[in-house]
């Protein structure tokens, strides 16, 4: 252990020792602080608890907001509900953390083999940084940070199959984390789509192995009614989505309609398929795609997503530390560092009153934006009008050397 230690770089010293921080940190908080504070994880537990009662997981908990996943979660934290309150929230949290960790290393490893290990380790402590919010309340969105990653680790690799899980697991949590999962399964047909759909199913069928087939019908009901009834856009301020619809009430004064939202949200995706299938169609080298395709798929799911909150934009953190360190030009570079700037000062706000107001001006939508923008202009010259040309830049032999096309 003490050799690994010495081994390492500053920067991956700095980072050992933000993640030591952060974990040790959040956990001492979790163990002297009532359950509830800063905490999601009540909900979770409350529909595990649920769960082994066979009761409604989606009913009303008095002082509680609406439990909002599919049943397939609530059958995973039962588990965790059967130990006591603390306890299982801090190993939920260990657990995530973990898991980020490891599709981050992995990422890392397989899609950007060359890089170095200074650079490695100031990518893991610039995602430190933007992932403490998430630890710190226990969200799903850590998970979602990293199936991404796992995913693509898994397509830089050839494991077709593990790919298929990772990226199904988005969809098992939430649904529309399966943006990525989709676009890779479009740029990789073959190969993946059909695994990733037997996956998928399978892991929606699992929860009626687990409980009475008709309550976990009901269950499954009650799901798609809590989504199709979900609207933020008339909340009060404190609760609408922190996506480009932040920009449009705080700068704008305007409003959108869901049908504008939901039309504005067709667009996006249809755009991040163009950018990624054009990628994929002009023989971008594979590492260069899985990099772009992760990028673009999770900046969709945060900027124009359908339940964008300020925690949610840990699911890009892996990207945009990655995007912050590897090489690229110094407008792009530049770029990216404003973006992950603007992001990072959401982190660091919650130090002074109101920090919920600044949030509200958008800064995480443009940051996030402002990263995909630059890895696109990078990685995609040739598909994306007015760029660069597209030998400005040949990751292959910067960055990502030495890998060709696996498909």
């Amino acid at each position: 252990m003490f050799a690994f230690w010495k081994s390492l770089p500053r920067s991956g010293k700095l980072a050992v020792g933000l993640w030591v921080a952060l974990v040790v940190g959040v956990s001492g908080r979790v163990a002297f602080s009532k359950p509830a504070s800063q905490s999601v994880v009540p909900i979770y537990r409350t529909a595990g608890e649920r769960w082994l009662a066979g009761e409604n997981i989606y009913a009303l908990v008095p002082g509680q907001d609406v439990y909002r996943n599919p049943p397939g979660i609530a059958a995973f934290f039962a588990t965790i509900a059967l130990l006591p309150e603390k306890t299982g929230a801090i190993l939920w949290r260990l657990g995530t953390a973990s898991l980020f960790l490891y599709a981050l290393t992995r990422f890392r490893r397989d899609v950007l083999p060359d890089l170095s290990p200074d650079r490695a380790g100031a990518m893991f402590s610039l995602a430190a940084l933007l992932a403490l919010p998430a630890v710190n309340n226990g969200q799903l969105n850590l998970v979602l940070a990293a199936v991404g990653l796992g995913g693509a680790a898994a397509v830089a690799r050839g494991n077709w199959w593990a790919a298929a899980v990772w990226l199904s697991v988005g969809g098992w949590v939430k649904i529309y984390p399966l943006a990525v999962g989709m676009l890779l399964a479009a740029a990789y047909p073959k190969k993946l789509a059909a695994r990733l759909g037997v996956v998928l199913v399978a892991g929606f069928a699992v929860p009626f192995v687990l409980q009475d087939p008709g309550y976990v019908a009901a269950q499954y009901r009650g799901f798609v009614h809590e989504l199709s009834e979900e609207s933020r856009m008339t909340a009060g301020l404190e609760r609408v989505p922190r996506d480009w619809t932040c920009l449009a009430r705080s700068w704008l004064d305007w409003v959108p309609s869901d049908a504008v939202v939901k039309l504005t949200m067709l667009a996006t995706a249809i755009g991040c398929g163009v950018i990624v299938l054009g990628a994929r169609l002009l023989a971008t080298e594979t590492r260069s795609l899985l990099f772009l395709t992760v990028t673009v798929g999770s900046t969709w799911m945060t900027v124009f997503g359908p339940a964008t909150e300020a925690h949610t934009y840990v699911i890009v953190a892996g990207t945009a530390a990655a995007a912050a360190v590897v090489p690229m030009s110094r407008g792009a570079t530049a770029t990216v560092w404003l973006g992950c700037g603007l992001m990072v000062a959401v982190v660091l706000r919650p130090m002074f009153p109101n920090d919920w107001k600044f949030t509200l001006l958008g800064p995480q939508a443009v940051g996030a934006a402002l990263v995909a923008a630059a890895v696109s202009r990078q990685l995609a010259p040739r598909v994306l009008p007015g760029t660069a040309s597209a030998t400005s830049w040949n990751p292959a032999r910067v960055l990502l050397r030495g890998h060709s096309r696996s498909e």
